[in-house]
């Protein structure tokens, strides 16, 4: 993955040749063209009033309550938006040009697991992430709420095991989750380890072992897997100061962006 790329992975979203990107006005989206350097609305109103009614709007006349997370599905024709203060995730076909509800009823809460995710409540949802080998989009949560999961065959959502603002997953089910300091790896037996970070507040040096590393605030976590290779494959960290590339093959961690200075802040 490039560091370009990476960046706007993870801050917005790359379609095409176009980087979609939230404004500063919070609830409206708007395309930036890499190689024409312009700038087009894209979705929102501006408005929040009707953010909780997106079935068969279009981009341009849907509502967004700060649209905080976007990811696609994995042939990127469906644009999956985290509406933060809405408390619900909607989803845009850019074929029909139709935008339509996901999950949340729109009160913000903790309830649905095991039931379709349109009638479930969402605390402000964060990060998503789409795993397109198995269909399944993550995302966390605010406050001590555990992430949920919802399987986008079947509309069904349920919970991981603890709370976190960001969590990540692999082809086969494996995950891997955040706290403030540390990433915990969750194999598909459900047995939880360790996979980076001291507890520490911080940063602890250049290309040093992920156990020994130190992180100060992680706010996203991204896995690329290499799409043959599942074994090869990088872990990526935003924090309030820094992202990190973690490396399997080696187990270390490198700095990719930021010197650590508080000028690099990420949601």
């Amino acid at each position: 993955m490039h560091q370009k790329d990476l960046f706007l992975a993870l801050v917005s979203i790359v379609y095409g040749f176009s980087l979609i990107a939230r404004t500063l006005q919070q609830n409206v989206l708007q395309t930036y063209n890499i190689s024409c350097l312009t700038v087009e609305h894209f979705m929102g109103t501006g408005n929040v009033t009707n953010a909780n009614s997106p079935n068969d709007k279009t981009a341009k006349t849907v509502d967004l309550y700060t649209p905080i997370s976007l990811t696609f599905n994995s042939d990127k024709t469906i644009l999956y938006v985290a509406n933060y203060n809405a408390h619900n995730v909607i989803g845009y076909n850019f074929t029909q040009d139709k935008t339509f509800l996901v999950a949340g009823t729109g009160t913000g809460g903790y309830s649905g697991d095991g039931g379709l995710a349109i009638d479930a409540k969402l605390a402000e949802p964060l990060n998503l992430y789409f795993e397109k080998h198995t269909g399944m989009l993550y995302f966390g949560n605010s406050g001590n709420i555990p992430y949920r999961i919802i399987n986008m065959n079947s509309g069904i959502i349920s919970s991981g095991p603890r709370a976190t603002r960001s969590v990540s997953a692999g082809p086969t089910g494996e995950e891997w989750i955040a706290d403030s300091f540390k990433i915990y790896y969750m194999a598909l037996s459900g047995y939880v380890s360790n996979f980076a970070g001291t507890g520490g507040y911080g940063w602890g040096g250049e290309g040093i072992d992920r156990l020994s590393q130190q992180f100060f605030n992680i706010n996203i976590i991204w896995v690329d897997y290499d799409a043959v290779i599942y074994d090869q494959y990088d872990v990526y960290v935003a924090t309030q100061r820094r992202i990190f590339r973690i490396s399997n093959i080696t187990g270390k961690t490198y700095t990719i962006i930021g010197t650590g200075s508080p000028k690099l802040v990420l949601l």
